[in-house]
């Protein structure tokens, strides 16, 4: 799996296995069964009990599957949960410092090596250390911003202003190192107002995210198209590429009047590779 790729991951809580065919069903790019926030704690040791299964199921439907475990005390009960089928990718929440990455490692002796990691950044100590941990991440991993828990953790509404400025950190941070980046820039929990999570979703493209995470299935098909190519942007990626290729090397001028060089050349290599 290569997260980059994904435009939208869909939280399921680890619980709900009747939900499993459903949340197969959409158009998410993944599915993340979640053992944490989404699991009363209760109910967590029966969602273990039926990780793999689900972890099964989901890859028989084609599905790209990652799991959010609990940070702290729970982990080492996650992990030995996911062995007997592992997933795709890992949700580490609540990534800070360095030392959390090195504790998860050290339960991931076993993991097969395709497995990846998503380092789920939702407070102010984990922002400020975004750069550190992107450093430290592994090719093909991730870092998502946790809008939710960042607001609450400075008591302020999960808005575009009040978020923008910390999910950009995440962003840079990750894109600066080659990682994929997953998050919003606003509220996931808002399902009923769709117009404004396509303007979350549209705000956080814009700031280098490459794809969205979503709690439910009707927020999936907004996030897709916010994080795709639209129509004119693939009119001008194609192009640009032809004329490109019939203009030779070095910079040129495309046919609305604009120089073509290396840069922009990429991009639409870029945009046409979304579609």
């Amino acid at each position: 799996m290569i997260l980059s790729n994904l435009r939208t991951l869909l939280f399921l809580p680890a619980d709900r296995p009747d939900r499993l065919e459903k949340a197969a069903a959409s158009p998410a790019g993944g599915v993340i069964l979640d053992l944490e926030d989404g699991v009363a704690p209760a109910a967590k040791d029966a969602a273990r009990a039926g990780l793999a299964g689900a972890v099964s199921l989901l890859r028989a439907l084609g599905r790209p599957v990652v799991v959010r475990v609990n940070a702290g005390a729970g982990l080492s009960r996650d992990i030995a949960a996911m062995a007997p089928c592992w997933p795709d990718a890992l949700m580490l929440p609540k990534t800070e410092r360095p030392e959390d990455l090195a504790t998860l490692a050290g339960f991931l002796a076993a993991a097969p090596t395709a497995l990846r990691r998503i380092f789920l950044l939702e407070s102010p100590a984990g922002v400020l250390n975004a750069a550190t941990l992107a450093a430290l991440a592994q090719e093909g991993d991730a870092l998502a911003f946790g809008s939710e828990d960042y607001a609450a953790a400075l008591s302020v509404p999960p808005g575009r202003e009040e978020l923008d400025f910390p999910a950009r950190q995440v962003a840079l941070a990750a894109r600066a190192h080659g990682l994929a980046a997953f998050g919003v820039i606003g509220s996931i929990a808002g399902i009923a107002d769709q117009d404004l999570f396509a303007r979350s979703c549209l705000a956080a493209r814009g700031a280098g995210f490459t794809g969205a995470l979503t709690i439910h299935p009707a927020q999936v098909a907004t996030a897709n198209a916010a994080f795709g190519p639209a129509g004119p942007e693939i009119e001008w990626a194609i192009a640009v590429i032809e004329d490109a290729a019939l203009g030779g090397e070095g910079a040129i001028r495309g046919r609305d009047g604009r120089m073509i060089d290396r840069p922009v050349l990429e991009r639409a290599r870029a945009i046409l590779a979304r579609r």
